[in-house]
């Protein structure tokens, strides 16, 4: 399951989930990695560092479909070609993340956080499949510029986000790296093909189906603005009173 971008700038990358369908059981647990605690201690300075405890927890489907329904954000769903051994390995892995000695993890805006969660998961069951076919190929982006184009709406938590990225975001990203975008891991998983049980190869991937559609929305940049001088005047600004 992935998720558009919202409005809140913690959602400005949007956010995707591993479902996991039981016949037997009669279930279909939605599991995420984007759980988080306003409440708990240090939570807002932690966050303005990109140093947060994030935590994953599965919900019924149906439930979490409704979230961003009432939320306004494009869904979209589609099926993961995995052989039923593989199938009830990710189920095992998933069940026994969803606990409390498990689940929490220390979150990254690039290198840990709800999409890396979902395609290292994948890349475990698969042995490694998806990374080995995407950890050598550059996109030719940038963390940074990721985040220019994603936070257009919210300039000042762009802002922000500087001092989290450092130098490390100018570097340019593999599509392994890129996956932390939930659209850019659909569209990544996509073009990845698996060998099977028979030793043939396939897409890992079936026909995405978008399940709600968002009204209103505007579309997603494709381009980061150039952000030069806005930033230029903000830390003469800045510098004014220091």
């Amino acid at each position: 399951m992935t998720i558009g971008p919202g409005d809140i700038y913690w959602e400005r990358f949007g956010h995707n989930a591993l479902v996991i369908r039981d016949e037997q059981a009669r279930t279909e647990i939605a599991y995420n990695w984007g759980m988080f605690d306003f409440n708990a201690e240090g939570f807002w300075p932690r966050l303005a560092r990109g140093r947060m405890q994030y935590y994953m927890q599965g919900f019924p489907a149906s439930d979490w479909l409704g979230v961003y329904r009432r939320a306004n954000r494009d869904v979209w769903v589609q099926a993961v070609s995995l052989t039923p051994s593989e199938r009830l390995e990710l189920q095992v892995l998933l069940t026994e993340m969803d606990t409390d000695a498990n689940r929490h993890y220390r979150y990254d805006y690039y290198r840990d956080n709800c999409s890396t969660r979902v395609r290292d998961a994948l890349d475990r069951v698969l042995g490694g499949q998806i990374r080995m076919v995407t950890e050598g190929t550059d996109t030719g982006a940038t963390y940074r510029w990721h985040t220019a184009r994603l936070f257009q709406p919210v300039p000042l938590a762009y802002a922000g986000i500087q001092f989290v990225v450092g130098n490390r975001g100018d570097e340019t990203i593999s599509v392994w790296e890129e996956m932390f975008l939930p659209l850019r891991l659909r569209e990544h998983l996509g073009d990845v093909r698996i060998v099977d049980a028979e030793g043939q190869p396939g897409p890992l991937l079936g026909e995405a189906v978008q399940v709600v559609e968002a009204v209103g929305r505007e579309p997603i940049p494709l381009a980061a603005p150039d952000l030069r001088l806005p930033l230029l005047l903000l830390g003469i600004i800045v510098g004014a009173f220091f």
